[in-house]
């Protein structure tokens, strides 16, 4: 160790290449010529070379696509049971899938107004789907998306439609997905290290680009 160097020095250096190497982070976005729609069916052009996978939900995949009228996202969950999502206390619980964007890209490291946060899930038989936002909650939300259980494979697909209007920016944009499973023995995963449990940080989001 370099003595001559202050200790805070060192530390507050390791945290600058932490944050660095977090927010170079980028995931690639493929082009769609066709009309955009979140039906659960996975119809739109996903690609397995842009494939989202977090190295501790080894068989999830997560895809991304853009067009005219906006970004449509898939995410396949792995999961033998669901669980529906529900309010307690003002806390959701249940199986989810939560999605935070950064529409000025100012990529801060705390949520500002601006920031725009849903959380989806399966919410009871008669209404097979929800969407919940949890900041920029005063602004309604004018996509669409479907949750779909595929029972025989054990998995749970989610698929969102954010219109241009909604993002706020156009591509590259910093955008997060967070998996939560909870079954009893609650854990979730931040595909991008943006997402924390309970809040997330615009500037560890990764940098969601169109494919080169």
């Amino acid at each position: 160790q370099d003595i001559s160097r202050p200790l805070h020095s060192s530390l507050l250096l390791g945290v600058e290449r932490l944050a660095s190497s977090r927010m170079s982070k980028k995931w690639h976005c493929s082009l769609s010529h066709i009309p955009l729609r979140a039906d659960g069916h996975l119809n739109e052009p996903y690609k397995n070379r842009n494939a989202i996978v977090h190295k501790g939900l080894p068989n999830s995949r997560a895809y991304a696509a853009y067009g005219r009228e906006g970004l449509i996202l898939a995410v396949i969950v792995p999961d033998a049971q669901s669980s529906r999502l529900v309010s307690r206390d003002g806390t959701l619980r249940g199986d989810a899938l939560r999605v935070a964007w950064d529409p000025l890209n100012n990529a801060r490291f705390h949520p500002e107004p601006d920031d725009r946060g849903l959380v989806l899930g399966l919410p009871d038989p008669d209404e097979p789907r929800k969407v919940e936002p949890v900041a920029g909650g005063e602004r309604s939300f004018n996509g669409e998306c479907e949750i779909r259980r595929d029972e025989g494979g054990k998995r749970t697909i989610y698929e969102l439609f954010i219109p241009w209007s909604d993002l706020g920016h156009r591509l590259p944009l910093r955008l997060d997905l967070g998996i939560v499973n909870d079954d009893g023995n609650k854990t979730w995963h931040s595909l991008g290290e943006g997402i924390t449990e309970r809040d997330f940080i615009p500037g560890f989001m990764p940098l969601l680009t169109p494919e080169e």
